[in-house]
């Protein structure tokens, strides 16, 4: 029996223990320097060098009166009965204004702004102001220190303002609230004029309009020499009322004399002709009231005259109906601009603070840390990989 040869497994000897590279003190090196050292050095700025910010906030909207707002229309001026809106448009415009480098100027005018923002620029370059900062860069640092929320549908604004001190802060706040409270009472005193000017202009043309449509009516008084052509009417048909009356009369008579006289009896051939003068008449003014000239050109053109005297009627009618609601429109107008119909609510009163809110410094050290081990990461891993392809 042959035996058979021996199969050898050859075993590799065992890893020796890990060394430091010099690949591995250059990660170190770039952790320390990369990530470490940067947080540190943020760290210290935060809590040494950064300026403490008191944030102030502030909550109002624009309210008018709904019974004092006029609609200028046809008839005149229409007041609006109601409690109290919000108009949208009036807190768009606020919202823009406080957002506005202007109001900015006015207010480094008023409290000295870029002075109290720049006072700590050379300790804290980082959240305070240049001193030789222009107007674009005072309107960006101002977006900056402000958060404004602004809710459409109720016409809701928030402000907060963020200061050096509590007292600017407060100072600011209320200087914003004063500012808007200006804006707001001319806005109003601008809308009460433009409503008094057209008011003023409805009544004259309406008085302009009622003295055209009076003057047509007199003079088709005169052409017609009919004061009221209602009256004449009147006083014809009770004329042709009598001759129905009468020849009713005259007809019973003639029937009367008829069955107690003869035909040859002169009484009945002249209460005949008294009928047939009756029955003539009648026919005359009936046809005065539908033809235009039922008399050879003595009689009145009854149909065209009546229609010429309703519609001038109706005309002068809807005149005086314009210019009493002018009238109306003008007093209201007047009345509101004795008075203010628009004004600022205040529902959150700036108080001033207590302790610094700002600069978040654990969340700033927090997010700075995530997205510095993150590049770092990143970075070494990417090192590795091109190392490993070589």
């Amino acid at each position: 029996m042959v035996d058979q040869p021996k199969r050898i497994i050859q075993v590799r000897p065992t890893a020796r223990p890990a060394q430091m590279r010099p690949r591995h003190l250059i990660a170190a090196a770039g952790g320390l320097f990369g990530v470490v050292l940067p947080l540190s050095l943020l760290a210290i700025y935060l809590w040494v060098f950064a300026t403490p910010q008191y944030q102030v906030i502030a909550g109002f909207t624009v309210r008018q009166e709904e019974g004092s707002s006029l609609q200028s229309t046809g008839l005149g001026g229409l007041v609006q009965l109601g409690g109290l809106t919000a108009p949208r448009g009036d807190a768009d415009i606020l919202y823009e204004f406080i957002r506005s480098g202007d109001l900015a100027m006015r207010l480094d005018q008023e409290l000295d702004m870029i002075a109290h923002y720049s006072a700590a620029y050379s300790r804290d370059p980082l959240f305070s102001l240049n001193p030789e900062a222009k107007a674009t860069d005072l309107l960006r640092y101002w977006r900056r220190m402000t958060s404004l929320s602004y809710d459409r549908a109720s016409g809701l604004i928030e402000f907060r303002l963020r200061a050096f001190s509590p007292e600017m802060a407060l100072a600011l706040s209320e200087a914003v609230i004063s500012k808007s409270e200006t804006l707001i009472n001319e806005l109003n005193l601008a809308a009460r004029e433009n409503l008094l000017e057209f008011a003023q202009i409805d009544l004259a043309q309406a008085g302009a309009d009622l003295t055209l449509a009076r003057g047509a009516m007199t003079d088709f008084r005169t052409r017609s020499q009919i004061v009221d052509i209602s009256s004449d009417l009147q006083g014809r048909m009770g004329v042709l009322n009598t001759l129905q009356q009468q020849l009713a009369e005259a007809l019973i008579a003639t029937d009367m004399l008829a069955a107690t006289s003869g035909e040859n009896d002169p009484r009945l051939a002249q209460s005949r002709a008294r009928i047939s003068v009756i029955e003539s008449r009648i026919l005359q003014e009936r046809a005065s009231f539908a033809s235009a000239d039922p008399m050879g050109g003595n009689g009145r053109d009854y149909p065209n005259l009546l229609a010429q005297y309703e519609a001038l009627a109706t005309e002068q009618e809807l005149a005086e109906h314009r210019y009493a609601a002018a009238q109306a429109a003008l007093e209201m107008a007047q009345d509101n601009l004795a008075r203010q119909t628009r004004y600022l609510a205040v529902f959150i009163r700036p108080a001033l603070p207590d302790d610094a809110d700002y600069p978040k410094r654990g969340l700033i050290l927090t997010l700075a840390s995530l997205f510095a081990g993150l590049i770092y990461v990143v970075l070494t891993l990417a090192a590795y990989a091109l190392r490993d392809r070589r």
